[in-house]
């Protein structure tokens, strides 16, 4: 693990998050302003809540949160692990995601973008991710899972998104369960649009993303003749309208720790083992790495001791 919050604090850590403050609707005709406002961005009790309030803001009927590590850190390849309770309400829309920190083929999408998870509310039991890619809007294009029924509430209880990404393949999870794969052993480029900003197989996915937590309202992501639908009286009836997130990790091979684990700004202490882990093996990892729980660990920074994972 080469960096995590587990939202332990009183208040938002900006040593690794920066708030997003726009009523802009993120160009997808969103309902929302975002503001740094507690009532829609809070630490406490060792969790990080979004919540989506329907006040008049700006011009605008709702507010919400959105913060980013763009100035703080980003990553190429690797696993990142996401546990959160998602929001319970129609035209919610919290997602987990990835852009780049540098536009090196173009503006969006040619440069792309990763969604770990997207949610739909008012369709509690699925989730989503997605590549995009291809060329500049307009000739740009996209590719991922479609909606996924996961057979359980998310809006219940809370439950891990992660994305693995290596140079060669990105596999996406929802509780350590694979439900949707991209290889990147292949040509991003639009063929169709005639657009061909990459020169080798993987690209844009090859270089450095940093990471994005928002909960939007409306928009889109929920189809053209239902991106402004959202009525007062729906949003009154929101049974919960809060994003709760217990922890972001980010972890990278040691092996390839050199050229891939790089921060914006790299952390001065080692990011803290995970409270939860109460047992360890060598079953499931390389014999030069500890495991626990199915998490590997370099024995450099921590270590096995009665079953537990102690950090050095």
């Amino acid at each position: 693990m080469v960096w995590s919050d587990e939202f332990d604090g009183t208040s938002l850590d900006t040593t690794k998050w920066r708030y997003e403050v726009n009523c802009d609707g993120g160009g997808n005709n969103e309902l929302q302003c975002y503001t740094n406002s507690l009532g829609n961005v809070n630490v406490a009790n060792g969790t990080l809540t979004i919540s989506a309030v329907p006040q008049k803001y700006e011009g605008k009927q709702y507010t919400s949160g959105r913060i980013n590590t763009k100035a703080t850190a980003a990553w190429k390849y690797g696993r990142f692990d996401v546990r959160a309770k998602l929001p319970d309400g129609i035209y919610l829309w919290p997602a987990v995601w990835m852009m780049p920190r540098d536009n090196t083929y173009g503006e969006w999408a040619s440069s792309g973008e990763i969604d770990i998870m997207e949610f739909r509310g008012g369709n509690n039991t699925k989730v989503e991710s997605t590549l995009h890619f291809g060329g500049a809007w307009p000739k740009n294009v996209y590719q991922g899972s479609g909606p996924r029924d996961m057979s359980v509430d998310l809006t219940k209880d809370f439950h891990v998104y992660s994305l693995i990404w290596t140079p060669t393949k990105m596999d996406f999870l929802m509780d350590n369960q694979v439900f949707h794969s991209q290889t990147l052993q292949r040509t991003f480029n639009n063929a169709k649009a005639g657009v061909s900003p990459y020169k080798e197989d993987g690209q844009p996915f090859d270089q450095y993303f940093y990471l994005i937590i928002n909960l939007a309202i409306g928009g889109n992501f929920f189809g053209p003749s239902e991106s402004q639908a959202l009525t007062a009286q729906q949003a009154k009836a929101w049974a919960s309208p809060r994003y709760v997130l217990d922890y972001v990790r980010v972890y990278q091979l040691s092996m390839d720790a050199s050229s891939s684990a790089a921060s914006v700004a790299p952390a001065t202490t080692a990011a803290p083992a995970p409270a939860s882990i109460d047992r360890c093996d060598y079953g499931s990892c390389p014999s030069s790495l500890c495991s626990c729980d199915g998490i590997c660990y370099i024995p450099r920074t921590h270590s096995c001791e009665n079953g537990s994972v102690v950090k050095k």
